[in-house]
């Protein structure tokens, strides 16, 4: 309590000397009674900070145990987070949280289930599973100004970022409904989310709909001295996908699976420093998460995306282990803005 206190001074005065923060709405957490979920869009860490911090309440927060927090590790660890293990279904985790709210607690969650870019994604129905079975109603919040905001304030920039709380929302109920109950949940779940992007500043609004369509992906391997590239695999645009969606690697990297040959695109690297990748995400499934792709993509993805690597393992095996290859991914799409066929061959992580 100590801790969190102390934490909670500091992180103020950080947030009053770095960024320029507007909140607005703020009277309708101050009036709301509790049980009380706090939802809020996830695109950095800013965003946990403001919510700890200047929450009228202690706020109890969900956060990633599959995720090393690196150099917030220790303000993390200071705060205390109750921990889900993303991909399963965390009954540890879901029975805690019911108990902070059982206790008449406030709890803080992300619905989005993670940071993977800037456009708003679909929430994960576990918001509404919490609202409904312990009769919580849910306080939405959007933030703003968020991307990039954290080297801008560590730079002495001051960036703006917005707090918005919006307008209580019910708990969750299946009355009256004729869906089944898990797609009620998901109903519920699509609401939140919509009541959170309505509270979003107008230009993220727009950036956070879909800016692209008809997006596809395709995949090949460069042999270096051959100057030829591998026979396609049926499974390449699975593989593609994968490779274009690189902070779901950096998850593996940062609990020490070597997976760096996976993410060295564009670039020589010897066949046995793929494999040794492509061997990593395998040991990580088999062992550890076997539904940590299937959380992100959907189950008919991730399923195609680990057949893509097995393939690809058997693929190279062919190879000898010091020759030199270049993994290609592709990724096409039409740009919603001007109508113009777009094809990138490098993840924005990527780019200098």
């Amino acid at each position: 309590m100590i801790a969190r206190s102390l934490l909670r001074v500091l992180g103020r005065a950080a947030i009053a000397g770095l960024l320029r923060l507007e909140v607005t709405g703020m009277e309708n957490w101050v009036r709301t009674a509790s049980p009380l979920i706090v939802a809020g869009n996830h695109v950095a860490y800013i965003e946990v900070l403001l919510l700890v911090c200047l929450a009228p309440r202690q706020v109890e927060l969900i956060g990633a145990a599959d995720v090393p927090f690196g150099k917030f590790a220790p303000l993390v660890n200071a705060y205390g987070i109750i921990p889900i293990q993303r991909g399963n279904t965390d009954r540890a985790t879901l029975n805690a949280a019911l108990g902070v709210l059982h206790q008449n607690g406030v709890l803080g969650v992300f619905p989005e289930g993670g940071i993977w870019n800037t456009q708003l994604r679909r929430g994960h129905p576990g918001v509404a599973w919490l609202s409904q079975k312990a009769q919580a109603p849910i306080l939405p919040i959007g933030f703003g100004g968020l991307s990039g905001a954290i080297d801008a304030a560590l730079k002495g920039k001051r960036p703006r970022v917005q707090m918005n709380i919006g307008q209580l929302l019910p708990p969750v109920s299946d009355e009256g409904s004729n869906l089944a109950r898990k797609h009620n949940l998901q109903q519920a779940a699509d609401q939140v989310m919509q009541a959170i992007g309505s509270l979003l500043p107008p230009a993220e609004q727009a950036r956070a709909l879909p800016q692209i369509r008809d997006e596809q992906f395709e995949f090949a391997v460069e042999r270096v001295a051959q100057g030829e590239f591998l026979p396609r695999l049926p499974v390449a645009p699975a593989i593609g996908q994968l490779l274009f969606s690189p902070v779901v690697l950096d998850v593996l990297h940062t609990q020490n699976y070597d997976v760096d040959g996976l993410l060295t695109i564009a670039t020589p690297q010897t066949v046995e420093r793929v494999l040794t990748g492509l061997m990593a995400v395998e040991v990580y499934l088999q062992s550890h998460n076997p539904y940590f792709l299937s959380y992100r993509f959907g189950n008919a993805t991730a399923l195609a995306m680990r057949s893509g690597l097995q393939a690809l393992a058997q693929q190279l095996q062919t190879l000898p282990a010091s020759e030199q290859i270049i993994l290609r991914p592709v990724r096409q799409y039409i740009r919603l803005q001007d109508g113009d066929s777009v094809q990138e061959f490098l993840p924005t992580r990527h780019r200098h």
